[in-house]
């Protein structure tokens, strides 16, 4: 099952329709259709019955979706917390200082103030 799939499916749940879901996810209703289909297939239970008048959610799909839409909420939320943490980690933070600053202990109270958020690379 790819991620996107099943966001897919969460959105065809929620606007019971296939043109405005193309739309959403920028696909055509064939793809959407052949996405809905492999789902079924791969979970071996129908999550839509499809009329030409209307589409609804089974007592399957209605499961499936409450449970498909938190996985996606805490899988959105786990990737922002990761991009978050690589930022984060790629600030770098220079400091110039000639060699009295350190020699008068005026570097090392600086790095102590700043030493739990940085990581300290000195070059001489």
């Amino acid at each position: 099952m790819q991620i996107e799939h099943l966001r897919t499916f969460v959105d065809l749940a929620e606007t019971l329709n296939f043109r405005q879901t193309s739309e959403n996810m920028n696909l055509t209703q064939p793809a959407v259709t052949q996405i809905i289909k492999s789902l079924e297939v791969q979970i071996n239970v129908e999550l839509f019955n499809r009329t030409k008048q209307r589409v609804r959610l089974t007592q399957a799909g209605i499961v499936f979706y409450n449970d498909t839409k938190l996985l996606l909420k805490k899988f959105d939320s786990s990737v922002e917390q990761v991009k978050e943490i690589a930022q984060q980690a790629n600030h770098t933070f220079t400091i110039g200082f000639s060699g009295t600053a350190f020699e008068m202990n005026i570097l090392p109270k600086i790095i102590s103030k700043f030493k739990k958020n940085i990581q300290l690379f000195i070059y001489i």
